[in-house]
């Protein structure tokens, strides 16, 4: 489903864009960092047998994650993106999985790698210091340790994102961003806090 979002909205934005002479370069940043979720477990979770004796908790949630971003720039200070994250830590019983699109807007100048063409004519356009706001939509399956077991959750997140990218070159930039999304889980309602260092390459 969320798969089938961004690729429905970047068919829109390309037919959209097709009459434009510029071309844009796609973005792959990878990056790592940290995930600290706050749950609150709903009623449903021990809806089961021995449900009159089980009491939701409340929680925090904290792993070590990769991420990596694919990005299409429909318009030089506009992309939309799809993404992974993933717990990096296998020994650890806490675990935070999740798939997601969203949008960016980036300000201050162009975003994008943009390439103008004319008859006889070529300009390119790179940007310098960039920085952007971007919102979100992800599935997400978190694996959670409570005061008796380890329990597994999925749901969805809703949320946004902040993040600055300095430049090394026209193509190659350092990237930090901080994202909070709310979760709704089939047992768990969460706050999902993320802060995330890495590479940005224009491909």
């Amino acid at each position: 489903m969320i798969l089938f979002i961004f690729l429905l909205t970047l068919f829109l934005n390309v037919k959209a864009a097709e009459k434009s002479e510029a071309t844009f370069k796609d973005q792959l940043s990878a990056s790592f960092g940290m995930s600290n979720i706050s749950y609150t477990q709903l009623q449903a979770a021990y809806s089961g047998s021995g449900a009159s004796a089980q009491k939701p908790e409340s929680g925090n949630v904290s792993a070590m994650i990769g991420n990596v971003d694919y990005e299409v720039f429909t318009k030089k200070r506009r992309s939309l993106f799809i993404k992974l994250t993933g717990s990096l830590l296998s020994s650890s019983m806490n675990k935070y999985y999740a798939i997601g699109t969203g949008m960016n807007w980036y300000f201050k100048g162009t975003g994008a790698y943009v390439t103008f063409k004319e008859p006889g004519l070529e300009a390119t356009i790179f940007p310098l210091f960039r920085y952007y706001l971007g919102l979100n939509l992800n599935a997400r399956y978190m694996a959670y340790t409570t005061k008796t077991d380890v329990r597994a959750d999925v749901g969805v997140e809703l949320g946004g994102h902040a993040g600055i990218i300095y430049p090394v070159n026209a193509k190659r930039g350092y990237k930090a961003e901080l994202g909070i999304f709310k979760g709704m889980g089939i047992e768990t309602d969460s706050m999902n806090m993320q802060i995330l260092l890495g590479i940005t390459y224009f491909i």
